[in-house]
């Protein structure tokens, strides 16, 4: 479990799914990121890759074969590797491997960066296709808070292997 903290806020993150844990105001002691409480749902915010939601019975077909993926994609339960960690920030990946390419024939190296700013977390999401054929993907993160979470308390960014950012924006109470 990585632990960060600003002064303001204090955020933890499992290397599991590069899930985000907890997101606390340290100043009111309130936490924001939902508690995982498996008579409900074990998760609190997982990121969703390659894919979010489900495939019709599992699978798909690519280049006429069949490959088979969960809901949400294989993201949230692999394992990332911590290839940066500071006092407020992280940074943790996840490359193609054997078990991924079985489910997904694409190589990709992906990294989730966290930040603790003065107004809550900033999330940057870099997908590089690392591969030399076309790569199809998907990527989000659930948030199901624990109260209403400011939407200036919270910012996304989402980039591909050239920098260019492909999406962007905070969260509001109508997208949990």
């Amino acid at each position: 479990m990585i632990t960060l903290n600003n002064g303001l806020w204090g955020a933890r993150v499992a290397e599991m799914g590069a899930e985000l844990k907890s997101l606390m105001d340290l100043a009111s002691g309130q936490e924001y990121i939902w508690n995982g409480d498996p008579a409900w749902w074990n998760g609190s915010a997982p990121v969703l890759f390659p894919v979010i939601g489900g495939l019709k019975a599992g699978e798909y077909s690519y280049e006429g074969k069949s490959y088979k993926l969960p809901s949400h994609g294989f993201a949230r339960g692999s394992e990332f590797a911590v290839t940066r960690t500071g006092g407020d920030s992280a940074e943790l990946t996840l490359m193609s491997s054997p078990k991924t390419l079985a489910a997904y024939p694409f190589d990709f190296l992906l990294a989730v960066s966290l930040q603790l700013e003065r107004a809550g977390i900033a999330v940057r999401y870099n997908v590089a296709n690392t591969g030399s054929a076309r790569m199809y993907f998907s990527i989000a993160r659930t948030l199901p808070s624990s109260c209403l979470l400011p939407a200036e308390c919270w910012r996304t960014i989402t980039c591909c292997s050239n920098g260019k950012r492909i999406s962007s924006g905070g969260f509001s109470r109508t997208a949990w």
